[in-house]
């Protein structure tokens, strides 16, 4: 029976092709879902590199096993007939064995590269999973450290981070300007010990007539270095500034710079900061 017309017109996809074309489906959904989890933990660029990498990398490892593994049968097979022909000269049993050696070198090929995929999956999974589960609000914030400022003491922390000398001039100028009695501050809160998610914090003295301002900044330690990133502030007309913190990692820190102005001009500086001033913590919804 001759074809029909619609028959005749309906593209045949080679097999190979359409093998291709559904690999690259998968992958593409694959790829979407991993840049789309990835992008919360690691920012866009970073979720794309890491994603290109591991399904790269799983491709290998299922390519190496998929290889190994047609090899461990067609091996398996030769020895299995190699061993029931007759009669066994030296000649076979000399391939005999060197077929067997082959079979247990690709078992213990196939369970290294079957061991490597998974831990490679274990690596992708790990950092989402862990912040997933661990991530919570801190309870309280507390200061590590917590002092007033001393030009000839903290000296070396102005050559370590320059831009911090900035901030306190600016700070004292601001105090002049307003007539204001203050002094500046330096602290830096325990670290994290675990991740934490968006948060508005907010540096709050007992005795709300004294005056806190300043400036933020999230500590993180990358390879030895030590990296400030500003903490977005919101000024409020009738209470303290707030702080936007953002998600942190465990080990990160809170440095602040503050200034603490007297309410009045009869009033005295504590000296005990630490039981005076506190971050207050409220988690973002």
């Amino acid at each position: 029976m001759p074809a029909s017309a619609d028959d005749q017109s309906t593209l045949k996809v080679p097999r190979p092709l359409q093998i291709l074309s559904d690999w690259g489906n998968a992958l593409l959904v694959l790829s979407t879902i991993l840049v789309a989890v990835l992008s919360y933990f690691f920012g866009g660029d970073v979720a794309g590199i890491v994603t290109a990498l591991s399904i790269g990398s799983l491709l290998v490892f299922y390519v190496l096993i998929i290889f190994t593994r047609r090899n461990l049968k067609a091996a398996a097979q030769a020895e299995k007939l190699l061993s029931a022909q007759e009669p066994r000269t030296d000649e076979r049993e000399k391939i005999l064995r060197e077929v067997r050696r082959a079979v247990t070198t690709a078992k213990i090929l196939f369970a290294v590269l079957y061991l490597a995929a998974v831990a490679a999956i274990v690596l992708l999974l790990y950092q989402p999973v862990y912040r997933l589960l661990r991530t919570k609000a801190p309870q309280t914030v507390e200061f590590e450290s917590l002092r007033y400022f001393d030009p000839t003491r903290d000296s070396g922390l102005f050559e370590q981070s320059p831009f911090l000398q900035a901030v306190t001039t600016y700070l004292k100028d601001e105090a002049k300007s307003e007539d204001r009695n203050a002094r500046i501050l330096l602290g830096t809160t325990t670290a994290f010990s675990h991740p934490t998610p968006t948060a508005t914090i907010t540096v709050v003295h007992n005795d709300p007539g004294y005056v806190i301002t300043g400036y933020a900044f999230r500590l993180r330690h990358i390879q030895k270095s030590l990296f400030y990133e500003p903490v977005p502030l919101r000024y409020s007309p009738s209470g303290p500034v707030e702080f936007a913190l953002p998600p942190c990692d465990a080990g990160d820190q809170i440095f602040f710079v503050g200034r603490l102005s007297l309410p009045d001009k009869n009033a005295a500086f504590p000296e005990d900061l630490k039981n005076v001033m506190k971050f207050s913590v409220e988690a973002k919804k």
